[in-house]
């Protein structure tokens, strides 16, 4: 029946003060069944203990992983938003540039069209602004030049009325 059963043996030493004076042996027969379960048992252990060890390691990877996605994300959130800036921003310092062109008269300063349609709208307004003020300036001009022709020519004094008829300026040539 010993094939079917271990032997398991243990053995303590007896001691008298200082000095080893004999020792004990047990022997116990245990079924394999059992001993096979407590191999089993001993090595599930094992395994475990290792696989504690590198719990934390593990955990340490899984935080590493999630903190360079949200930075990432972040980054890009952030680049995002510095382009959509961008592109809101920069039509609109070309505009206020365009307005300072007018504005000291250049009447032929033109805006390019941005890709957004949101500007796009108002940069095309500035355009059509520029192109009716350039034809109403040159309509003033030549109507300027004509006025003055026509003084340059007269000979005799010319008066101009104000609203209300009262004379504001006479002048004989």
């Amino acid at each position: 029946r010993l094939g079917k059963a271990d032997i398991v043996s243990a053995g303590v030493p007896v001691r008298d003060a200082n000095a080893v004076v004999g020792g004990v042996a047990v022997d116990y027969l245990v079924p394999r069944s059992v001993s096979q379960e407590a191999r089993n048992i001993a090595r599930s252990y094992n395994e475990y203990r290792q696989l504690a060890g590198m719990k934390q390691p593990i955990k340490n990877g899984y935080v590493l992983s999630l903190a360079l996605i949200t930075l990432v994300v972040v980054f890009s959130a952030m680049w995002l938003g510095i382009r959509q800036a961008k592109s809101i921003t920069t039509p609109l310092q070309r505009l206020a540039e365009g307005t300072r062109e007018v504005a000291h008269g250049n009447w032929r300063h033109r805006i390019e069209l941005p890709a957004d349609e949101d500007t796009a709208v108002l940069v095309r307004s500035f355009n059509q602004m520029t192109e009716d003020l350039e034809q109403i300036n040159s309509e003033l001009v030549e109507r300027r030049t004509y006025v003055e022709s026509v003084l340059a020519n007269i000979a005799a004094g010319v008066a101009s009325l104000d609203d209300s008829r009262s004379e504001e300026h006479t002048s004989e040539l």
